[in-house]
């Protein structure tokens, strides 16, 4: 007869091996680390109460528990985010202190499409992440999403049609994404404006996130005069600020600094240059980076 107290190890150790991509599902779905983080910890209490001698693969049972609880919560939250002021930007992850989870997201979904999933449904969000992601089978995708294999296979189009090559182009060389993160970064701090130019797309767009609580730009700020603009008066009146380069999401970024003001910039660099820039700012977003306020 086998010991309860052995069954009960051996189901931990399968979930907790399975947990960051479990956490990978619910953060791509929802955009949010503490919510992910919720759904993955409702999952193993759902796990710890399941009757698991008819689940044959645990990893697909799983999945579908998780990617069914973040769909919930991300229809739910799309509601509350009617109200938000401003732009809302997804939460940074801090893959350079969640090593588990960075081996998950260092192929698959930058920040930069992080925001662009935000166009779609929450059913096509979660098909695409589901079916183009994670490489779940259509049959037990639409078995999660409780929907039908041709179902699934349209939500994924239809993703896919919202989505831009650019939007859709997460294989990002860190190595090249890093020369001109800090190409950028160290132009635009010394002032060099011509030659933070050179380093941004005729298209280029900024999009930040205060949240109503940190200054920021209601709309979205396009062409390069009008980004530096913006930028360089972000600077003009937050002197004494820090920028480190920081892996954020998989990729470095910016994290710059000034007392108790945080604000992460994200980079979407295609063909050599930067095509899109995300600022977020709103401290409530900011709590996976595990910082304490710089003096000043």
């Amino acid at each position: 007869m086998t010991d309860p107290q052995s069954l009960q190890a051996d189901s931990t150790t399968e979930f907790e091996q399975l947990r960051p991509r479990l956490f990978g599902v619910a953060y791509r779905i929802l955009g949010v680390v503490a919510d992910a983080e919720d759904v993955v910890q409702e999952t193993w209490i759902a796990w710890q109460a399941a009757d698991r001698t008819g689940v044959a693969a645990p990893s697909a049972y799983l999945t579908k528990v998780v990617s069914n609880r973040a769909l919930n919560r991300l229809r739910d939250t799309r509601r509350r985010r009617e109200d938000y002021v401003g732009p809302w930007l997804p939460e940074p992850l801090d893959t350079s202190r969640r090593p588990d989870e960075a081996a998950e997201i260092a192929d698959s979904v930058s920040y930069a499409l992080m925001v662009m999933l935000e166009q779609l449904t929450p059913l096509e969000r979660a098909a695409f992440v589901l079916r183009e992601v994670f490489d779940v089978p259509t049959s037990e995708v639409a078995e999660s999403l409780a929907s039908t294999p041709a179902a699934v296979r349209q939500l994924v189009a239809r993703a896919r049609a919202h989505l831009t090559e650019r939007d859709r182009a997460y294989d990002v060389d860190p190595s090249e994404h890093q020369r001109i993160a800090r190409a950028f970064l160290v132009a635009l701090a010394g002032g060099d404006l011509d030659g933070a130019t050179a380093l941004l797309a005729p298209d280029v767009v900024l999009v930040t996130d205060g949240g109503g609580v940190r200054r920021a730009a209601l709309r979205p700020i396009e062409g390069p005069d009008r980004v530096l603009r913006f930028a360089v008066g972000l600077a003009t009146k937050n002197p004494g600020y820090t920028v480190e380069v920081r892996e954020l999401n998989g990729v470095p970024s910016a994290v710059i600094r000034r007392g108790e003001e945080v604000t992460t910039m994200h980079l979407r660099i295609v063909d050599g240059r930067v095509d899109r820039i995300f600022l977020v700012r709103n401290p409530g977003k900011l709590g996976d980076l595990g910082l304490t306020p710089n003096p000043g």
